[in-house]
């Protein structure tokens, strides 16, 4: 897996993530801080894969969940990688979407069991709770359906209203894995995989099923205690079906009505695709500090962020919770 270093300042394409929450700079609407290094990595993607580790910036409302920069870990993998054992000619959606599960998993159990075989003590001094981690390890990761999900916590009732076609909320995650973990008739919640979400709420480039059309292959990984922590999908390499996902999403709207945007600004994007630069792929991100909020049982991420710490001891998080309105419409 080969690390690159993606671009922090960029065009939209680098900073698509969430169309309302975008950290412009001053005096120019049309470059941003980066959101995500995905549409870098699938430009770089060579075989079997690349990675990058980067800091995201979000206009989020800074409080127990959300912070205005974090670490971001994202891996981009190719259908030949040597665990998805697949060439572009003997394409298999299934199989695709089943190595990026085991890839997310396989990186979430490494920063758990850093924690337990590599720096123990440690970990117990910062909080982690040793015995719940193992548990953790010695158990498969929960899985459950978009629609599975939304038919539990309807009949529930307990998290508030959800209809098929929401987005998940923190307060229907957290009640999710505690109707999974009585479900697998655990002792407490487990790490749990929800996966294909409607297209309508998922970025443009999530490939759709063609076994279930209207669904894409996409998974969130929700960790106790936290919530939504890691967001994966198979990414769309029909450069056809790319481009109309794209025309209809609700980002490519926001973005034209705010003068942000336009469906030029993906054309080098698309054209990776389109030329067959980059064979089909899957990819992932991963939000450091709550992975680490999970590891140490610490419900307030500002607590497990090193920057934020010293931005709150310098003063600077004072300006920043002045200046920066927070999520104002659907990313997607």
């Amino acid at each position: 897996m080969l690390e690159v270093s993606v671009p922090v300042i960029v065009g939209i394409t680098g900073a698509c993530e969430n169309v309302s929450t975008l950290f412009g700079l001053a005096n120019n609407r049309r470059a941003h801080l980066t959101q995500t290094g995905q549409l870098a990595l699938e430009h770089a993607l060579l075989d079997p894969g690349v990675c990058c580790v980067t800091r995201s910036f979000r206009t989020d409302r800074v409080d127990s969940r959300h912070l205005h920069e974090f670490t971001l870990i994202e891996e981009e993998f190719a259908c030949t990688h040597p665990d998805t054992g697949m060439s572009p000619e003997r394409y298999d959606e299934v199989r695709m979407f089943e190595a990026l599960l085991a890839a997310m998993e396989a990186t979430m159990r490494r920063i758990v069991s850093a924690a337990v075989d590599d720096v123990p003590e440690e970990a117990m001094a910062l909080g982690a709770d040793l015995e719940r981690l193992r548990g953790a390890l010695d158990r498969p990761f929960g899985r459950i359906s978009y629609d599975e999900a939304v038919r539990l916590l309807q009949e529930d009732g307990g998290a508030g209203d959800v209809a098929w076609g929401d987005d998940l909320r923190a307060v229907h995650e957290a009640r999710l894995l505690e109707l999974v973990a009585g479900q697998r008739n655990l002792p407490a919640p487990s790490p749990t995989f929800v996966t294909r979400f409607p297209e309508a709420i998922k970025f443009f480039n999530m490939r759709a099923s063609r076994l279930t059309p209207g669904l894409v292959l996409s998974a969130d990984l929700l960790l106790p205690g936290v919530g939504e922590a890691m967001g994966g999908a198979v990414r769309e390499h029909e450069p056809d079906a790319l481009r109309e996902r794209l025309l209809r999403s609700t980002m490519l709207r926001h973005l034209r009505e705010q003068g942000l945007g336009e469906v030029a600004d993906f054309d080098p994007y698309l054209a990776v695709v389109a030329e067959g630069r980059t064979p089909p792929h899957a990819g992932y991100g991963l939000g450091l500090e709550r992975a680490l909020q999970y590891v140490l049982l610490e419900p307030d991420i500002r607590r497990v962020s090193v920057p934020y710490l010293l931005s709150e001891a310098m003063g600077f998080h004072r300006t920043l919770a002045a200046t920066q309105p927070g999520a104002a419409s659907p990313g997607f």
